[in-house]
């Protein structure tokens, strides 16, 4: 399928550079491949010459590229993360050349039919035809073996197949393109090719005159000669290569590793490339023929002429898997298809069970990059995965992005609370492994250190520039994920999934206990790496819950890593930094950059975090004592106060607001420097419960006999009352709360 709009084409010599981020052997490799099969000819530049026009290769969020060619200079084409190898790069190039998708044509639905209901509604534009009127196929015929047919499982929704062949002696070929088909080479020639030889020559059996010596002509594979009137002759191993069938049944056995062709002809009146039988017994020879792998029996094949073609590719012995079912094999799955213009997606081979490790009653895994709308399988780090960066990171802003200084700034914050150590470069230098910050679309990253010795992107597109977004994608670069995917999660949260885009429902998926790593930190609430309550919404409604209500003011934070982001970097990264260890208390750990003190929570200080922070002036005592009576305690105006509040030993503490005010107020989170926070669990380093805006009548138990209270104001008006006892772990709850109801009758408003 090629573009109508010829004024598109490409001049003959297309110029093409390859972004630093970029890996460049294989794309240099799959433009030579096109080159020496076409006319056109590839030209690679260093930089970026604003008089010429061309293609530049970019690490982006998908693999994507315009069709045809575009009224701009530099024409992008992204080759993200798994897109990087030879037949993705020719797929996208492809595009970039006016080349539509094969199952887009206006004759597909003589080979290919949709399954809708199982094709994710979002994406279904992606299956659209293509008119007549806006398309030539230039008498191609229609290929499953070419590069820009779709996978049988695009876009689904449900991991049904959603593309099946109408001979079903297909459905291994159209699984199976690991390079650029014949056709689509002819596409290419035929498009942009005519004119280069002067005089024409008649070419046989599918062949095309050959641009680059129009002398003779280029055959499909099984024939040969200067016309394509020859048939290619199989090795002498393989014996005759041309065989008649009679009116009887012929017996006809092939084994062990050859590679042959045979052509088949009748009295007149037809998986993996390298490892496969093919047979081709359409009219038109030059597609792709059926393909046979694994284990095939009792098939029977109308041919549309008196003449099949069967290619005999064997590369591995059946002695080779002979103990198949004892063992289970580790198959790497090669089929990963395109996603043009949209996020990549890769979807395993509907294979035997007893050759998969995983059985196909397992969900397949789906996964999309960037926008951050990642369906990643989530861990809280990556665990023996993905290398760690090695220090010192590189770093690289891109002159466009707007939050230029954010980023400085964030990397700075991270820096100075880790044995972390960013240098700053004012060019890409080649070969170099590093973190390049540029305006995309939207806020993404890959969870840590994809390849060595490239650049790797990270987005900061609109609505990111904040230190804590910048921050949380930063993370992501150095292997972190989210913190609602953890293995403890449903202890804290739990999802509405009804109100969930059902696009983005494995964004929500938890990991298994064996392949996440906590390193002990208790799940937080203020964390960067949370999403906010109505993430992914499709309705405005809340996605994410909060078991305990009071931390509904708390989760969405976006200002700036917490303490337990900035521990977890630290038990990752920097456990080697210090020779001699140390004990901290209090959930303190060994500071990287000062190996003989501790790095403390707030509310915490002293060289092993065993001393309690004293509040500032105007707060009072910092250490209350709270007893079997209720006691009252008022602040208001402009202040930062920190109250260290102990009950009696083996007890708990009841804590009652009777009323607070906060403002002004950041939807969906409080303010770290504007809020009350309460820590009531017994780990004190997990951000505490938020309350901001009007709260009243809200009683709170800890989890034992300590609870660290902040009050941070900046506007004078705030205020907040509240009552507080010591109170015995099996209480009654109505008796508690008539009590605080009684003293609370006591007391006017502030």
């Amino acid at each position: 399928m090629i573009s109508a709009q010829l004024f598109r084409r490409w001049s003959l010599k297309i110029y093409y550079r390859i972004d630093a981020s970029v890996s460049q052997y294989n794309i240099d490799s799959a433009l030579r491949i096109i080159q020496k099969e076409t006319c056109i000819q590839f030209v690679k530049l260093q930089n970026i010459n604003p008089r010429l026009s061309g293609l530049l290769y970019y690490y982006g969020k998908d693999c994507s590229s315009h069709v045809g060619k575009k009224k701009i200079k530099w024409q992008l084409i992204s080759i993200g993360t798994n897109c990087n190898n030879i037949k993705i790069i020719q797929h996208e190039t492809m595009h970039a050349l006016g080349f539509y998708h094969t199952h887009a044509r206006y004759d597909r639905n003589k080979y290919i039919r949709f399954e809708k209901n199982n094709m994710d509604k979002d994406c279904s534009k992606e299956f659209h035809k293509v008119k007549i009127l806006h398309s030539r196929t230039l008498g191609v015929t229609f290929d499953f073996g070419s590069i820009m047919l779709y996978h049988s499982y695009s876009f689904s929704r449900n991991n049904e197949k959603t593309l099946f062949p109408i001979d079903e002696k297909f459905n291994k070929t159209i699984n199976s393109a690991n390079k650029i088909a014949f056709t689509d080479i002819k596409l290419i020639n035929l498009l942009y090719c005519q004119k280069r030889c002067k005089k024409k020559i008649r070419c046989l059996n599918g062949g095309y005159q050959d641009p680059n010596d129009c002398n003779k002509c280029k055959c499909v594979e099984g024939f040969s000669g200067s016309l394509c009137h020859f048939l290619s002759p199989s090795s002498t191993e393989c014996g005759k290569s041309v065989l008649l069938a009679k009116d009887e049944t012929t017996f006809f056995k092939i084994e062990g590793k050859k590679n042959c062709i045979y052509n088949i002809f009748s009295v007149k009146n037809s998986c993996c490339q390298n490892n496969t039988v093919e047979i081709k017994y359409w009219r038109d020879k030059t597609a792709t023929g059926a393909y046979f792998c694994l284990y095939d029996e009792n098939i029977f094949i109308n041919s549309e002429n008196n003449h099949v073609m069967v290619y005999y590719r064997i590369i591995c012995c059946l002695s080779e898997y002979k103990n198949y079912e004892k063992n289970d094999f580790n198959l790497k799955n090669i089929n990963q298809r395109f996603r043009r213009n949209i996020s990549f997606q890769n979807y395993p081979n509907k294979l035997f069970n007893y050759l998969l490790i995983d059985s196909l009653k397992k969900k397949r895994s789906t996964y999309r990059f960037n926008n951050d709308q990642n369906n990643r399988k989530k861990r809280m780090i990556v665990s023996m995965l993905k290398p760690k960066w090695k220090l010192p990171i590189p770093y690289y802003i891109d002159h466009n992005v707007s939050s230029y200084d954010l980023v400085d700034k964030a990397l700075y914050i991270i820096q100075k609370k880790t044995c972390l150590k960013f240098v700053k470069k004012l060019k890409l230098f080649r070969g170099l492994s590093g973190l390049r910050y540029y305006k995309g679309n939207g806020c993404n990253s890959p969870v840590g250190q994809y390849q060595k010795n490239i650049w790797q992107n990270i987005s900061i597109g609109k609505g990111c520039n904040t230190v804590g977004t910048i921050q949380h994608e930063t993370m992501h670069s150095l292997g972190f994920y989210h913190t609602h995917s953890r293995y403890d999660r449903n202890k804290y949260i739990y999802f509405i999934n009804e109100n969930i885009n059902k696009d983005y429902l494995s964004d929500f998926k938890k990991v298994e206990i064996i392949n996440g790593r906590t390193f002990g930190i208790p799940f937080d609430f203020g964390s960067i790496m949370l999403y906010k309550v109505s993430e992914y919404s499709k309705n405005k409604k809340k996605t994410i819950i909060p078991r305990d209500k009071n931390f509904i003011k708390t989760m969405g934070n976006d200002e700036e890593v917490t303490f337990n982001d900035v521990k977890m970097i630290n038990m990752y990264y920097c456990q080697s930094s210090c020779k001699n260890k140390i004990f901290c208390m209090n959930g303190g750990y060994q500071d990287p950059n000062k190996c003989n003190t501790c790095k403390c929570v707030e509310g915490y200080t002293g060289p092993q975090c065993k001393i309690p922070t004293f509040s500032f002036r105007g707060c009072g005592k910092s250490i209350k004592i709270a007893n079997n009576r209720i006691k009252y305690l008022a602040l208001k105006g402009k202040k930062k106060c920190i109250y260290h509040i102990f009950g009696q030993k083996h007890e708990t503490i009841a804590l009652y607001i009777s009323k607070s005010l906060i403002i002004p107020f950041k939807y969906p989170a409080c303010w770290h420097n504007n809020t009350v926070e309460i820590k009531y669990w017994k780990d004190k380093t997990a951000t505490g419960a938020r309350f901001c805006l009007l709260d009243e009548k809200i009683l709170i138990t800890s989890e034992n006999n300590h609870i660290i209270l902040y009050f941070r104001s900046i506007n004078h008006r705030n205020y907040l009352k509240i009552f507080y006892k010591s109170i015995l772990k099996n209480h009654d709850q109505q008796k508690l709360n008539r009590e605080f109801f009684i003293e609370n009758a006591k007391y006017t408003y502030l």
